[in-house]
């Protein structure tokens, strides 16, 4: 039975790397770093498929030395690295991952937010040098709520 042969540019999770395995031949890009686009060409060649990374630049090249090319996943939100046009003149099929970056964005700007009205960073550094003593009550790390507006 033909199983399709699918290229992973990055280490993704091991069940995610596992269900491809049920389904497909696995290559995998062994480095951290990014394959070259040289190195992008040659992984594609003979492919069906390609999990790739927003480091990943899929255009007009790339797309002519993957002559076997089915699909492309993107596992990012956004899809500049990918020529969507040239993909869809050769009824290659694109998918990626909206929205999925929308809570981890929503937490990590309160977490900055609240860094920044508490001072978070100059507590830390401010203990680190030293300064705490166990007599004092630093007031700077307190807002306005629990001391009175000034």
């Amino acid at each position: 039975m033909y199983k399709p042969r699918v290229y992973v540019t990055r280490q993704i999770f091991p069940d995610a790397l596992d269900l491809i395995e049920n389904h497909a031949e696995l290559e995998l890009w062994p480095d951290e770093e990014p394959p070259s686009p040289e190195q992008l060409k040659a992984a594609l060649a003979e492919v069906d498929g390609a999990i790739i990374n927003v480091m990943d630049r899929i255009d007009h090249s790339v797309l002519d030395a993957a002559p076997n090319l089915k699909v492309i996943s993107q596992v990012a939100v956004g899809l500049d690295n990918i020529d969507i046009q040239e993909a869809t003149k050769r009824d290659i099929l694109v998918g990626y991952t909206p929205g999925v970056l929308a809570k981890s964005t929503a937490d990590l700007a309160f977490a900055l937010l609240l860094a920044v009205a508490r001072r978070v960073v100059e507590s830390d550094k401010w203990v680190r040098e030293g300064n705490w003593k166990i007599s004092h009550h630093p007031m700077f790390w307190l807002g306005s709520e629990v001391m009175g507006a000034h």
